[in-house]
């Protein structure tokens, strides 16, 4: 999780809460027993005792020559107990006599015992005496309470059998279970987990968590004794992973969840819903045990499945939180909000990002809780005490406990940190539309309320803000990042206090005292400047208030203090230098000239001997974010001359760093940089030349900057120079050589890394080529780069594979365009190697997915898109197919896009709409004659027809907009193709029903399509008579078939007809 943890890194720390406040027991009488023989008010806290005088024994060498006397004499009853020297009678008075004198010396004096007097008192349990018990309760307890240690497991095992079997003997309520869960809770670990697990956990703890009694230190040990044990990974494994009940013939397993961590679950909400008496410590205790089981069980089940998830019903506990959350006591709050945190984590990772409605009603409950003045007091909520029954409950409690945070620096940011994990799982873009919300009433006022709780937080982050310490800056950071995500969704009555928000933590992050502040700050601050490429390729922008706050003149100050923060800095990675790049990145405007004459002291200490780079980091930040971020009507003039600069110093310097920042910034330049400076050819050759030079250095990281670079030039230079007129001095081939020739060596390279890059720039080239500039070079070339990317798709790294699937999409695309005999053939055994690579990993895929890891999982389906991707692109190229061994291979590499467009829709959704894209791509004509007599096509259109339907027929849509769009457009491309054979194959499926044939007509009616669309089903209905099929939709098609025929100079199609070619 990357979330902060709040309540402190020590794991066991928060037990202390369940310490009596301000208990201070008084010294007993002298003479007095100082422990009660009332078991069931034993309590094994430390006694106070007395001062010590000399008629006790009051040196070391006293109490050790009587801790010895006692084990040796303890040690021979013992042993004449065991060899039946002794009648039992006289064994258990002199065993009463010598324990009763023991007790009370440890009673006036601490023990200086060893754990062999503790496992001799454990042995003795075995004496069937209750009297001699009961005195060894009181011994064993107190022995632990001083602190006697057990180091191996010989010896713990001895003295858990002694304590478990003994439980048996005792009340439920007695305190040798507190013994023995102190034993367990400290020596645990060194015994086998399951059979702690199935022989003293579920037999002697469970029932104490299970019943209802008033035992405080008892159910208190046993709850921290299990949260002890869930530390260790064997014995949480054991306590609550799920098991295997059966395993199918197919090799499928029937998961259970486990019933140890079921009996706790159903115990623990007992406690929470059931109501205490007053007993808060049994509310406290459980939560914070509920939460370690949570917190456990995501670690525990990998998989999360629905079948073994947690057994916490939120809608009986929602009363709990909802009173536990308002005020009613410290130590309540504090363990309720632990609880909350770790079951929103579940349902977050359960969910894979988003929660249950029931989750979501309780966090509606509690957030929109309205203020309730019997129960709540507000001490020191200063700004929020005018406004808090606008801003409610919640944030009221949370904001008074922040403000206590120097008398309770736990609880203020365990508050604080719950309060930002909720803010960022909540739907605030939705509910500030004013959408309708379940549990909270009328849903009209949802948005009003949803905007009045988004301000209160603004005065609590503001606040942390201007307290924050080295305490509590997590706890702050989150805070301030759940705001900015909440209301990344620009609106209107939020934007002038979100503008406030990060203009205070801006400069906050310059002026603060503490560096460690500082630096949390300025990373929260960096994030919120976008730039981040997120996993399906896109770019995350600014946020809108913060870009709108930096272009304004309010800013002028804090990018004054900002400059010269930079202009000090030592080292380029300097928390300052990173923040003003994140905001020239993701802001490109601010990087005006008044900007720059900002940085006339920066830039002027530019040099070559690498000892300041920070400008090349700037220069780098500001050109990259206007190839991303900038509209294109800025000019790149005011700074050409620093990045002419930048790139002679850079590309021909010997220093990693400097290298690496130069390739970065000519990588950069965008298409209309390269047409603004509108360099010389020759200037452009020196500088191509020198980055490919670094293609080939000793350094594989300057290797791999170094092909990436030459491919982002690929990118953007070269549909620019291809739209000139070149053919005096053939300078785009010259380019294309250079590169082509530098890449092949690359592709040699003994690291992935760079070998990756170089077949990454390989298809950059080609795409950049698809332009126009692919007529000016040779067949031979585009051979040549086919075969070389043939072969990369058969290296040991996924991303090499990945790439030149890529690649091969792009150079078979401008192959297919050449339409000769020899490349036409080179283009075949391309397509077979795609087709092959995609069947080997759909086969993959769908027959070993429990056996793949999450990386290897995710590049085979990388696979199978960019297959799909590169036979659209190869398609795209294709026109009037007549080559043999070419139809061939377009005729498999359909088949299989068919199939699995039919047969793995629930395997993978975005293979089977790769596989309809791709189909999409290939004109309907060459389509039609490619499966000519093949009928396959019907398998694609029923698929579609059957899909829209479903999506039509259910009141919950299952296909966005833009899914349902491709789907159409590829129907009516297959219905543009389609065959009666394919109509006939179609109407045979056994999910193609009468209502989804007539939803099909429907459709096609709405879509206006040709005749011949209705003609082939018409015929297919006529000829082959199906059962299913209604006569009059069946006169439906025939009728549509010859109404859009009548005008046309040819005579209507007769579907009687016997011969199905006429078609």
């Amino acid at each position: 999780d990357n979330v902060t943890e709040a309540r402190g890194s020590k794991t066991m720390s928060r037990w202390n809460a369940l310490r009596p406040e301000n208990k201070v027991e008084k010294p007993l009488p002298r003479g007095r027993e100082g422990i009660k023989n009332d078991q069931s008010s034993v309590n094994y806290k430390r006694i106070v005792r007395h001062p010590r005088d000399s008629r006790i024994g009051q040196t070391k060498s006293n109490r050790t020559s009587f801790d010895k006397t006692t084990l040796t004499t303890l040690k021979s009853i013992l042993q004449s107990y065991e060899h039946g020297l002794q009648e039992e009678p006289f064994i258990i008075s002199e065993v009463t006599e010598a324990l009763s004198g023991y007790e009370r010396f440890l009673r006036e004096s601490p023990s200086t015992a060893d754990s062999e007097l503790l496992l001799v008192l454990c042995k003795l349990l075995w004496i069937n005496d209750s009297v001699v018990h009961r005195t060894l309760e009181r011994l064993i307890g107190l022995l632990l309470e001083d602190g006697c240690k057990l180091h191996s497991k010989n010896e713990v095992t001895i003295c858990i059998d002694g304590l478990s079997k003994s439980c048996y003997q005792f009340p439920s309520d007695s305190s040798i279970r507190i013994s023995l869960a102190v034993i367990v809770a400290d020596c645990g670990h060194i015994l086998p987990a399951e059979d702690l697990a199935q022989n003293i956990v579920a037999p002697l703890l469970l029932p104490v968590i299970e019943s209802m009694n008033s035992n405080r230190m008892l159910f208190t040990k046993t709850c921290k004794t299990i949260s002890a044990l869930l530390l260790n990974q064997s014995h949480k494994s054991a306590i609550l992973a799920p098991l295997v009940n059966d395993i199918s013939p197919d090799g499928t397993e029937e998961i259970v969840a486990s019933p140890i961590r079921q009996r706790l679950f159903w115990a623990l909400e007992r406690h929470l819903v059931g109501g205490n008496g007053g007993a808060h410590w049994r509310e406290v205790a459980s939560c914070y045990l509920l939460a370690d089981i949570v917190d456990s069980t995501i670690k525990v089940d990998r998989s999360l499945s629905p079948d073994v998830k947690i057994s916490v019903r939120l809608s009986r506990t929602k009363g709990f939180f909802l009173e536990s959350l308002r005020e009613a006591n410290q130590a309540v709050y504090i363990a309720a909000t632990c609880l909350l945190r770790s079951l929103l984590r579940y349902e977050l990772r359960l969910g894979n990002g988003s929660i249950s409605q029931p989750m979501l009603d309780v966090l509606s409950l509690i957030i929109f809780d309205p203020v309730h003045s019997q129960t709540h007091r507000v001490n020191h909520c200063y700004s929020l005490k005018e406004h808090r029954y606008m801003y409610g409950n919640y944030l009221a409690l949370v904001h008074s406990l922040w403000l206590d945070k120097s008398r309770d620096t736990e609880t203020g940011t365990a508050s604080v940190g719950c309060l930002s994990e909720i803010v960022s799982a909540l739907p605030w873009a939705r509910w500030l539309r004013g959408d309708k919300l379940v549990g909270i009433g009328s849903e009209s006022g949802l948005g009003r309320r949803s905007t009045n709780f988004l301000r209160g937080l603004t005065n609590i982050a503001h606040c942390a803000i201007s307290s924050c310490d080295e305490e509590s800056v997590a706890a702050t950071t989150c805070l301030v990042e759940s705001y900015f995500y909440a209301t990344k969704a620009e609106h209107h009555d939020l934007s002038q206090f979100s503008m406030k928000l990060w203009s205070a933590a801006a400069e906050e992050s310059l002026s603060h005292p503490s560096v460690l502040v500082r630096q949390e700050l300025i990373s929260v601050l960096v994030k919120s400047c976008g730039g981040q490429i997120t996993p399906d390729g896109k770019t995350t922008t600014m946020y809108e208030p913060a870009q709108r706050w930096l272009v304004s003149n309010s800013s002028e100050r804090f990018l004054d203090n900002l400059f010269i923060a930079v202009e000090r800095a030592s080292y380029p990675s300097h928390p300052t230098i990173k923040l003003l790049s994140s905001i020239l990145r993701g802001c490109p405007r601010i990087a005006s000239l008044d900007s720059w004459n900002r940085c006339n002291t920066l830039f002027s200490s530019v040099d070559d001997t690498g000892a300041n780079t920070s400008w090349l980091v700037i220069l780098d930040a500001v050109v990259s974010g206007r190839g991303v971020f900038d509209d294109g009507d800025s000019s790149i003039e005011p700074i050409k001359d620093m990045v002419c600069k930048a790139l002679s110093l850079s590309l021909n310097n010997s220093f990693v760093k400097i290298q690496c920042l130069g390739l970065s910034l000519l990588g950069s330049l965008s298409t209309n940089d390269w047409e603004q400076m509108n360099f010389e050819n020759q200037y452009i050759s020196r500088l191509l030349s020198s980055a490919l030079n670094l293609c080939k250095d000793g350094n594989q990281n300057v290797r791999s900057s170094g092909c990436k670079a030459v491919g982002q030039f690929c990118t953007h230079y070269i549909p620019s120079a291809s739209s000139q007129d070149l053919s005096t001095d053939n300078h785009l081939l010259r380019v294309v050589d250079l590169i082509h020739s530098r890449m092949n060596l690359a592709l040699l390279d003994e690291k992935a890394q760079v070998r990756s890059m170089a077949i990454f720039t390989m298809g950059n080239l080609a795409h950049a080529l698809r332009t126009n500039g692919e007529r000016k070079l040779q067949s031979s070339v585009l051979v040549d780069a086919c075969e070389t990317i043939q072969a990369a798709m058969n290296d040991s790294s996924d991303k090499v594979v990945v790439n030149s699937i890529r690649a091969a999409g792009h150079w078979g695309n401008l192959l297919a365009r050449r339409r000769n005999e020899g490349g036409q053939q080179n283009l075949a055994h391309l397509i077979s190697n795609l087709v092959d690579v995609l069947v080997a990993s759909v086969e993959t895929l769908s027959n070993e997915t429990d056996s793949l890891t999450w990386k290897k999982r995710g590049a085979v389906k990388k696979y199978c898109y960019g297959v799909c991707h590169s036979l659209g692109c190869i398609f795209e190229g294709l026109v009037n197919v007549k080559n043999e061994c070419l139809q061939k291979a377009c005729t498999r590499a359909i088949y299989q896009m068919v199939t699995y467009m039919e047969e793995f829709w629930s395997l993978s959704l975005k293979l089977t709409f790769s596989a309809m894209i791709a189909l999409v791509k290939l004109n309907h004509i060459d389509l039609s004659r490619i499966c000519e007599g093949s009928g396959f096509l019907g398998a694609a259109i029923a698929t579609c027809t059957y899909r829209l339907h479903e999506n039509d027929c259910r009141s919950m849509r299952t296909l966005s907009a833009k899914q349902q769009h491709e789907i159409e457009v590829c129907l009516i491309h297959l219905l543009a193709a389609a065959s009666l054979l394919d109509a006939s194959a179609t109407l045979e499926k056994d999910y193609f029903s009468q209502a989804t044939l007539s939803f099909l007509y429907s459709w096609m009616v709405k879509s206006d399509l040709d005749s011949s669309a209705f003609a082939i089903f018409a015929v297919s209905l006529r000829r082959f008579q199906f059962k299913f099929v209604d006569v009059s939709l069946e006169q439906s098609f025939i009728s549509r078939s010859l109404d859009n025929d009548t005008g046309n100079e040819e005579a209507p199609m007769n579907p009687d007809f016997d011969d199905g070619s006429e078609l």
